[in-house]
């Protein structure tokens, strides 16, 4: 009886094989359940509490740097906090919210002009859903608007109208949440002209 013959396959072959070894090794690496992913979380209004340092609660890494402050939206008898990123430069008020995939719970950003303005927003490259409020001088808001992610031009522009010195940004749906509307004031701190 003839001894069997060694498999022969051609290099192209061999290649393939190795090339899809490999991706179910990596494929079951990104597989693996090792707790929650980051990001994974408490959605904001989801009714649960999330615990400090959780991913509602801890700062999206494009945060690190930027200046906070403390403002709160105050209406019908009520006052409610905020921790504001603040975009107070040109470039930072360009960049605003762009690529960030979470705002953490509590928090928004504030856009802070030298003095009043017209003209709006647009979300370029803005990945969340976002409620715009724009305040004047004193702290009156004088608009809300809801805003969409724009990942291609042209996008739209969410221009309120009217001149505002301030605009602050937050997770679409927050303000609406809190009964915030157009009777309510943002309060700021006295640096931030307050």
């Amino acid at each position: 009886m003839p001894s069997p013959r060694p498999l022969a396959l051609p290099a192209t072959a061999l290649l393939a094989l190795a090339l899809v070894l490999a991706l179910l090794l990596v494929l079951q690496g990104c597989a693996a359940d090792d707790g929650p992913a980051p990001g994974d979380g408490e959605v904001a209004g989801s009714g649960g509490e999330s615990a400090p340092g959780s991913a509602a609660t801890a700062p999206p890494p494009q945060a690190e740097g930027l200046e906070t402050a403390e403002v709160a939206l105050v209406g019908e008898g009520r006052r409610e906090p905020l921790t504001v990123y603040l975009a107070d430069t040109p470039a930072l008020r360009r960049e605003g919210l762009m690529g960030w995939e979470r705002l953490p719970e509590g928090t928004g950003m504030l856009f802070v002009f030298d003095e009043e303005r017209e003209g709006g927003f647009w979300m370029k490259d803005t990945l969340l859903p976002l409620t715009i409020a724009f305040a004047t001088a004193d702290g009156g808001l004088v608009a809300i608007l809801e805003m969409e992610p724009c990942e291609a031009e042209p996008c739209p522009t969410y221009d309120p109208g009217v001149a505002y010195r301030y605009a602050l940004e937050v997770e679409q749906g927050a303000l609406e949440t809190r009964g915030v509307d157009t009777s309510w004031s943002l309060e700021l701190p006295e640096d931030l002209g307050g």
